[in-house]
């Protein structure tokens, strides 16, 4: 059997979203405040004058997603 660290199942997707702002190299990640549901990560740095890329990715992709995003940014 796996045995995996996570706090809660109902929260692993916000708690990797939080883990992936705050480990962030470049610190200028934040998260859009909404609904608790729609899960939206922002550059605060961001260039009005360059082209923004928007990611996203089924349930079971949201690790590689995170990754590849903190990578773009």
């Amino acid at each position: 059997m796996s045995q995996f660290f996570f706090n809660q199942r109902a929260s692993l997707v916000n708690d990797v979203i939080e883990g992936t702002i705050i480990a962030s190299p470049w610190n200028n990640l934040a998260r859009l405040e909404s609904d608790p549901a729609i899960r939206v990560v922002v550059r605060r740095d961001l260039n009005k004058n360059n082209v923004a890329v928007i990611s996203g990715g089924a349930p079971a992709m949201n690790r590689r997603t995170s990754a590849l995003l903190v990578k773009a940014c």
